[in-house]
C-alpha cells in the first residue's frame, strides 16, 4: 500500500505560534494558497482513497488538494494529540507555565504523560490500531491522508519500527508537507 501523508495548511494558530491540538482554528490565507499549491503537485497521483482528520483544518486541506474531486473519508483516529492544559496557549508561555512537562515534551516525548490531553504512548497505540485496520482494509491501494504533524510524526515512527524517543528526528513536518511511503 502507498500513504501520502499530508499536513494541513497554515492556520490562525500556526501563525500565532498557539498550541491548538484537537482546538480547531481555521486556515489562514496563506494556509488555503499553500494546499492550493500542493494541489497541483498531488494532481500526477491517483488515489484511491482520501482520508482526513476530523478537525476542520484538516478537512478543508483534503477539499482543497483533493480539488473536491473525491469524497473524503473522516477517520477520528487521525486526529491531533490533545494537549490538554496547553491548548491555545502561546509556544513561548509553555515554558514558563509547564517547565517540567515541556521539558519532557521536547527531550523525552517517550516519557511524557501529561496532567490532562494525551500522551504520545497514547497517541502511538492509536495510530498503531489506525494502521493495522488500513492495512487490513486497504492492502494494495494508494492512499491520501490529511492530518496533524504529531500524528504524521507518529505514523513514520510505526512504519519505520522507531521509538517515540525519535519523534522530534527529521524530517520536519511544516504546513502542508508531503511525504509518500509504502507499509
Amino acid at each position: 500500500m502507498e500513504i501520502h501523508l499530508v499536513r494541513h495548511g497554515e492556520t490562525v494558530a500556526n501563525k500565532e505560534k498557539r498550541m491548538q491540538g484537537v482546538t480547531d482554528t481555521p486556515l489562514t490565507d496563506l494556509g488555503i494558497s499553500q494546499a492550493r499549491e500542493l494541489e497541483k503537485n498531488l494532481s500526477q497521483y491517483k488515489f484511491d482513497l482520501c482520508m482526513s482528520s476530523p478537525l476542520k483544518r484538516a478537512k478543508d486541506t483534503a477539499r482543497i488538494v483533493t480539488n473536491e474531486r473525491q469524497p473524503i473519508i473522516v477517520n477520528d483516529d487521525l486526529i491531533e494529540l490533545d494537549f490538554g492544559s496547553w491548548e491555545g496557549v502561546k509556544k513561548r508561555d509553555v515554558e514558563s507555565l509547564y517547565p517540567v512537562d515541556y521539558e519532557m515534551f521536547w527531550n523525552f516525548p517517550h516519557c511524557y504523560k501529561p496532567k490532562s490531553g494525551e500522551s504520545f504512548q497514547e497517541a502511538g497505540y492509536r495510530i498503531k490500531k489506525f494502521l493495522d485496520v488500513l492495512k487490513k482494509e486497504h492492502g494494495t491501494k494508494t492512499l491520501l491522508i490529511v492530518t496533524h504533524a504529531i500524528v504524521i510524526k507518529t505514523i513514520l515512527i510505526k512504519i519505520e519500527n522507531r521509538c517515540l524517543s525519535t519523534m522530534w528526528d527529521a524530517p520536519f513536518v511544516h504546513n502542508c508537507f508531503h511525504t509518500i511511503r509504502e507499509i
